[in-house]
């Protein structure tokens, strides 16, 4: 509506303030064929556009998938480490987000007991070494910075 008011508006060469006249039947049909080609116009941009952001989105989850890929053969082929991601909520209670399968090789624990319950790798700390552990993480959660410890492990492999 307020497209065909602005082409009426320029069409019958009315300015701002001044009084409108009434356009002749002909001005009036040619104004809304013109209105409706552009309509038209805009339409077939606006597809061409979501075309467009759908085949980079496309694109995007293909790239994703292959770095996941990347990241998952490369965190299942660790020789002599494991890949996790540790997270300390604010009320204290700690999680694994993140355990890569050589936990089992490591610790003798699957990654789905880890994740349930991560005081069964925590336990798992050398007694001399869990204040250091604690201290570490505690450094990281004042600090925002990443987290760097090193420690030994009670198991048997």
């Amino acid at each position: 509506m307020l497209l065909t008011a602005w082409a009426l508006a320029l069409s019958t060469g009315l300015a701002y303030g001044s009084s409108p006249t009434t356009p002749s039947p002909t001005t009036a049909h040619e104004l809304r064929s013109g209105v409706m080609q552009f309509s038209i116009v805009l339409l077939i941009v606006f597809i061409g556009w979501v075309g467009e952001v759908v085949r980079n989105l496309r694109r995007t989850e293909a790239a994703l998938r292959a770095s996941e890929a990347r990241f998952h053969h490369m965190a299942a082929n660790m020789p002599q480490g494991m890949i996790y991601q540790f997270l300390l909520r604010t009320n204290g209670s700690v999680s694994f987000p993140y355990v890569s399968p050589s936990c089992n090789e490591l610790f003798s624990l699957t990654q789905e007991s880890i994740l349930v319950d991560p005081t069964t790798l925590i336990t798992l700390i050398h007694p001399d070494d869990r204040v250091e552990f604690e201290q570490s993480v505690a450094h990281s959660a004042n600090t925002l910075e990443p987290r760097q410890w090193e420690g030994r492990f009670c198991c048997t492999v």
